[in-house]
Protein backbone atom coordinates (compact mmCIF):
# COMPACT_ATOMS: atom_id res chain seq x y z
CA UNK A 1 0.00 0.00 0.00
CA UNK A 2 1.33 3.62 -0.50
CA UNK A 3 1.14 6.03 2.17
CA UNK A 4 2.15 8.80 0.69
CA UNK A 5 2.29 10.95 -2.74
CA UNK A 6 4.06 14.82 -3.64
CA UNK A 7 3.77 16.99 -6.20
CA UNK A 8 6.66 19.11 -6.83
CA UNK A 9 6.27 23.12 -7.21
CA UNK A 10 5.78 23.19 -10.97
CA UNK A 11 3.55 19.53 -11.40
CA UNK A 12 6.67 18.33 -13.13
CA UNK A 13 7.01 15.26 -11.24
CA UNK A 14 5.71 13.82 -8.08
CA UNK A 15 6.68 10.75 -5.49
CA UNK A 16 5.11 8.20 -3.80
CA UNK A 17 6.30 5.83 -0.76
CA UNK A 18 5.07 2.59 0.23
CA UNK A 19 4.93 1.05 3.38
CA UNK A 20 7.84 -0.90 2.90
CA UNK A 21 9.97 2.02 2.77
CA UNK A 22 9.83 2.29 -1.23
CA UNK A 23 9.81 5.50 -2.94
CA UNK A 24 9.48 5.92 -6.47
CA UNK A 25 10.25 9.00 -8.16
CA UNK A 26 7.95 9.38 -11.37
CA UNK A 27 7.57 11.97 -14.47
CA UNK A 28 4.20 13.28 -14.10
CA UNK A 29 4.53 14.25 -17.92
CA UNK A 30 5.44 10.73 -19.31
CA UNK A 31 3.95 9.05 -16.51
CA UNK A 32 7.01 7.01 -15.90
CA UNK A 33 9.17 6.00 -12.93
CA UNK A 34 13.20 7.60 -13.21
CA UNK A 35 14.19 6.49 -9.95
CA UNK A 36 13.81 4.31 -7.33
CA UNK A 37 14.51 4.64 -3.49
CA UNK A 38 14.82 1.73 -1.03
CA UNK A 39 16.02 2.59 2.59
CA UNK A 40 16.18 -0.31 4.62
CA UNK A 41 18.58 -2.68 6.20
CA UNK A 42 18.17 -6.19 8.25
CA UNK A 43 17.00 -4.65 11.23
CA UNK A 44 14.38 -2.33 9.87
CA UNK A 45 12.62 -4.10 7.39
CA UNK A 46 9.67 -4.70 8.85
CA UNK A 47 9.34 -1.56 10.49
CA UNK A 48 8.08 2.09 8.57
CA UNK A 49 10.36 5.03 8.52
CA UNK A 50 7.84 7.21 8.10
CA UNK A 51 4.80 8.29 6.59
CA UNK A 52 5.52 11.76 4.66
CA UNK A 53 7.86 13.35 2.38
CA UNK A 54 8.85 16.48 1.05
CA UNK A 55 9.98 18.49 -1.73
CA UNK A 56 11.91 21.58 -0.60
CA UNK A 57 13.33 22.83 -4.32
CA UNK A 58 11.28 21.57 -8.06
CA UNK A 59 14.40 19.19 -7.66
CA UNK A 60 15.38 18.24 -4.20
CA UNK A 61 13.32 16.26 -1.72
CA UNK A 62 14.00 14.86 1.62
CA UNK A 63 12.70 11.62 2.67
CA UNK A 64 12.81 9.43 6.33
CA UNK A 65 15.98 7.33 6.61
CA UNK A 66 17.23 5.36 8.87
CA UNK A 67 17.22 5.43 12.44
CA UNK A 68 14.93 8.98 12.45
CA UNK A 69 17.15 10.22 10.26
CA UNK A 70 16.27 12.36 6.99
CA UNK A 71 17.59 12.01 3.83
CA UNK A 72 18.03 14.74 1.32
CA UNK A 73 18.03 13.92 -2.06
CA UNK A 74 18.06 15.47 -6.04
CA UNK A 75 16.66 14.50 -9.05
CA UNK A 76 18.65 12.51 -11.39
CA UNK A 77 20.87 11.16 -8.09
CA UNK A 78 20.84 8.09 -6.50
CA UNK A 79 22.80 9.42 -3.88
CA UNK A 80 22.00 11.35 -0.71
CA UNK A 81 23.29 14.96 -0.99
CA UNK A 82 22.76 15.63 2.55
CA UNK A 83 21.18 13.76 5.78
CA UNK A 84 19.67 15.66 9.00
CA UNK A 85 19.87 13.45 12.08
CA UNK A 86 17.98 14.54 15.57
CA UNK A 87 15.06 12.38 15.78
CA UNK A 88 14.76 8.67 16.99
CA UNK A 89 11.73 7.50 15.86
CA UNK A 90 10.16 7.00 12.62
CA UNK A 91 9.17 10.26 10.77
CA UNK A 92 5.01 11.29 10.85
CA UNK A 93 5.04 14.99 9.02
CA UNK A 94 7.66 16.73 6.78
CA UNK A 95 6.86 20.24 5.97
CA UNK A 96 9.03 22.88 4.17
CA UNK A 97 8.02 26.97 4.42
CA UNK A 98 8.90 28.56 1.39
CA UNK A 99 9.11 32.36 3.25
CA UNK A 100 11.43 31.52 5.49
CA UNK A 101 13.13 28.26 3.86
CA UNK A 102 13.32 26.29 7.34
CA UNK A 103 11.96 22.26 7.05
CA UNK A 104 9.74 20.98 9.92
CA UNK A 105 9.84 17.40 10.76
CA UNK A 106 7.60 15.85 13.56
CA UNK A 107 8.37 12.31 14.61
CA UNK A 108 6.99 9.21 16.76
CA UNK A 109 9.82 10.50 18.88
CA UNK A 110 7.08 12.76 20.09
CA UNK A 111 9.38 15.97 19.12
CA UNK A 112 9.42 18.81 16.19
CA UNK A 113 12.59 19.74 14.60
CA UNK A 114 13.57 22.87 12.66
CA UNK A 115 15.92 22.75 10.14
CA UNK A 116 17.66 24.96 7.87
CA UNK A 117 19.26 24.17 4.19
CA UNK A 118 23.07 23.36 4.57
CA UNK A 119 23.28 22.42 7.96
CA UNK A 120 22.91 18.89 9.57
CA UNK A 121 21.85 19.81 13.03
CA UNK A 122 18.23 21.03 13.70
CA UNK A 123 17.40 24.63 14.60
CA UNK A 124 15.27 24.14 17.06
CA UNK A 125 13.36 21.17 19.03
CA UNK A 126 10.57 21.23 20.66
CA UNK A 127 9.31 18.61 23.58
CA UNK A 128 5.92 18.28 25.01
CA UNK A 129 3.97 15.38 23.23
CA UNK A 130 3.91 12.17 25.22
CA UNK A 131 2.41 10.40 22.06
CA UNK A 132 2.83 9.99 18.05
CA UNK A 133 2.48 13.43 16.64
CA UNK A 134 -0.03 13.02 13.71
CA UNK A 135 0.06 16.72 12.49
CA UNK A 136 2.57 19.73 12.14
CA UNK A 137 1.89 23.20 10.20
CA UNK A 138 3.74 26.35 9.58
CA UNK A 139 1.55 29.39 10.33
CA UNK A 140 3.93 32.44 9.89
CA UNK A 141 7.58 32.31 10.24
CA UNK A 142 7.83 31.84 13.37
CA UNK A 143 5.03 29.88 14.81
CA UNK A 144 3.78 26.21 14.02
CA UNK A 145 1.03 23.98 15.82
CA UNK A 146 1.05 20.49 15.90
CA UNK A 147 -1.28 17.83 17.19
CA UNK A 148 -0.66 14.40 18.67
CA UNK A 149 -2.53 11.17 19.72
CA UNK A 150 -1.89 12.42 23.08
CA UNK A 151 -4.73 14.85 22.66
CA UNK A 152 -3.03 17.95 22.66
CA UNK A 153 -2.80 20.80 20.02
CA UNK A 154 -0.23 22.64 20.84
CA UNK A 155 1.62 26.01 19.31
CA UNK A 156 5.14 26.80 19.28
CA UNK A 157 7.83 29.44 18.68
CA UNK A 158 11.10 29.24 16.87
CA UNK A 159 12.56 32.65 17.99
CA UNK A 160 11.57 31.86 22.16
CA UNK A 161 12.33 27.80 21.39
CA UNK A 162 9.23 27.52 23.70
CA UNK A 163 5.25 26.38 23.89
CA UNK A 164 3.41 29.43 24.20
CA UNK A 165 -0.40 28.03 23.80
CA UNK A 166 -2.26 24.33 24.37
CA UNK A 167 -5.34 23.05 24.96
CA UNK A 168 -5.73 19.30 25.82
CA UNK A 169 -8.47 16.61 25.25
CA UNK A 170 -8.62 15.00 28.37
CA UNK A 171 -7.42 11.26 26.90
CA UNK A 172 -9.17 11.35 23.53
CA UNK A 173 -7.04 10.64 20.86
CA UNK A 174 -6.32 12.79 17.96
CA UNK A 175 -5.96 11.29 14.74
CA UNK A 176 -5.94 13.74 12.19
CA UNK A 177 -5.39 17.55 11.99
CA UNK A 178 -5.52 20.00 9.32
CA UNK A 179 -5.13 23.83 9.39
CA UNK A 180 -7.06 26.14 6.92
CA UNK A 181 -5.51 27.43 3.72
CA UNK A 182 -5.73 30.70 5.05
CA UNK A 183 -4.37 29.75 8.18
CA UNK A 184 -7.11 31.82 10.41
CA UNK A 185 -8.58 27.96 11.64
CA UNK A 186 -7.41 24.44 12.83
CA UNK A 187 -9.98 21.60 12.29
CA UNK A 188 -8.81 18.47 14.95
CA UNK A 189 -10.74 14.75 14.25
CA UNK A 190 -10.98 12.87 17.32
CA UNK A 191 -10.95 8.76 17.79
CA UNK A 192 -14.48 9.26 19.20
CA UNK A 193 -16.06 10.88 16.48
CA UNK A 194 -15.68 14.95 17.54
CA UNK A 195 -14.10 17.37 15.27
CA UNK A 196 -13.37 20.97 16.90
CA UNK A 197 -12.15 23.80 15.31
CA UNK A 198 -9.64 26.24 16.86
CA UNK A 199 -9.75 29.65 16.56
CA UNK A 200 -6.21 30.49 15.23
CA UNK A 201 -6.96 34.27 14.17
CA UNK A 202 -7.82 34.73 17.43
CA UNK A 203 -4.99 33.17 19.40
CA UNK A 204 -2.44 35.03 17.14
CA UNK A 205 -4.43 38.39 18.07
CA UNK A 206 -4.47 36.96 21.79
CA UNK A 207 -0.90 36.51 22.07
CA UNK A 208 0.47 40.24 20.72
CA UNK A 209 -2.01 41.43 23.52
CA UNK A 210 -1.16 39.49 26.89
CA UNK A 211 2.51 38.83 26.14
CA UNK A 212 2.18 36.00 28.37
CA UNK A 213 5.10 33.65 30.39
CA UNK A 214 2.98 31.02 30.40
CA UNK A 215 1.12 29.04 27.54
CA UNK A 216 -2.41 30.38 26.51
CA UNK A 217 -5.41 28.38 25.78
CA UNK A 218 -6.29 27.84 22.13
CA UNK A 219 -9.69 29.72 21.66
CA UNK A 220 -12.24 27.21 20.02
CA UNK A 221 -14.26 28.13 17.01
CA UNK A 222 -16.21 25.39 16.61
CA UNK A 223 -17.29 21.85 17.76
CA UNK A 224 -18.88 18.66 15.61
CA UNK A 225 -19.82 15.62 17.34
CA UNK A 226 -20.61 12.69 15.21
CA UNK A 227 -24.07 11.01 15.62
CA UNK A 228 -22.91 7.48 15.45
CA UNK A 229 -21.35 5.49 18.12
CA UNK A 230 -17.64 4.08 17.45
CA UNK A 231 -17.39 7.03 15.06
CA UNK A 232 -13.35 8.03 14.39
CA UNK A 233 -12.32 11.01 12.46
CA UNK A 234 -9.67 9.40 10.57
CA UNK A 235 -8.91 12.05 8.01
CA UNK A 236 -10.22 15.30 7.35
CA UNK A 237 -9.54 18.47 4.93
CA UNK A 238 -10.60 21.98 4.55
CA UNK A 239 -12.22 23.45 1.36
CA UNK A 240 -10.63 26.23 -0.66
CA UNK A 241 -12.90 29.03 0.49
CA UNK A 242 -12.22 27.83 4.23
CA UNK A 243 -15.61 27.60 5.29
CA UNK A 244 -16.21 24.09 4.87
CA UNK A 245 -14.75 21.03 6.45
CA UNK A 246 -15.14 17.15 4.95
CA UNK A 247 -14.56 14.52 7.18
Amino acid sequence: PIVTIKWNGDGSHFLTSDVENVTILWNAITGTALQHFELKDSATSSSSLGVDLEWVEKDKFVLPGLQGSLVVYQVGENKPIGRLLGHEGAISVLKFNESNRLLLSASDDFTLRTWRGGSSNPSNCFYGHSQSIVSASWIDDDKVISASMDGSIRLWSLSTNSLVAVSIADGVPILSAELSNNKMRYAVGFMDGQMTVYDIQALLMKLEEEHALSPIAIPIYGNYQSPLEEDCIFDLTWSLGNDKVVI
